[in-house]
């Protein structure tokens, strides 16, 4: 988290990546505390990248616990160098069940998808929320 890197001098969530293997993915991982994410309909937060990093990356949100635990993606495109909304509606997950949400996760170098180039760069967010 960098301390005044947002608008209005707020703090954010700075991700810096550099993937030296092909196969390899980077990123962050962010617990939910098992919030009930079955009476919203979007995931949103603000973003921008750097000018060198990649424009596109994943957001994979997981719900359930132990052995019914399951995960989803979502692609993140067209990120620029300024702040914007980005809102992922939760259909988009491919989940069950939104009860309950356990982690959210940003990353970067999925091999199965080569739009994620380059592999190294930074990307900032702020103002992650579950949106009615």
């Amino acid at each position: 988290v960098v301390q005044g890197a947002g608008e209005g001098r707020a703090a954010v969530l700075r991700i810096e990546y550099d993937i030296i293997n092909i196969d390899s993915t980077a990123g962050v991982r962010i617990p939910l505390n098992s919030v009930d994410g079955s009476r919203f309909q979007k995931l949103a937060f603000r973003v921008k990248g750097h000018a060198l990093s990649s424009s596109y990356f994943f957001v994979g949100l997981k719900a359930g616990q132990g052995d019914q635990a399951r995960s989803s993606l979502a692609y993140v495109e067209n990120v620029g160098a300024e702040w914007q909304d980005v809102e992922i509606p939760l259909t988009e997950f491919e989940l069950l069940s939104l009860n309950p949400l356990t982690e959210v996760a940003i990353f970067f170098g999925d091999s199965r998808d080569r739009r994620t180039r380059p592999k190294q760069g930074e990307l900032f967010i702020r103002e992650f929320h579950l949106k009615h």
